[in-house]
């Protein structure tokens, strides 16, 4: 019980961390944060983990864009020549 407890109080300061990394470096502004995730994703996907820890992965990853978005973080692409 006190393992479950851990994994869990765990991956949720993670995911706080993140949304912090999110809103101070304006994700969506920054392509290398972005970049940075999809590796770290992409390594995991390496490993062979089971379809149910891909997916909960890819889960992740769509709730954390959606809290991003909640924040008020800009989602535009920079484009060659857009004088934003």
């Amino acid at each position: 019980m006190a393992t479950l407890a851990y994994k869990w109080l765990a991956s949720i300061a993670l995911m706080f961390s993140l949304v912090l990394i999110a809103g101070i470096w304006h994700m969506g502004s920054n392509s290398m944060i972005a970049c940075g995730f999809f590796g770290a994703f992409f390594i995991f996907a390496g490993t062979r983990p089971g379809t149910r820890l891909l997916l909960i992965a890819a889960a992740a990853g769509a709730g954390y864009g959606a809290c991003y978005g909640l924040l008020g973080g800009p989602h535009r692409p920079c484009l060659p020549g857009r004088a934003d």
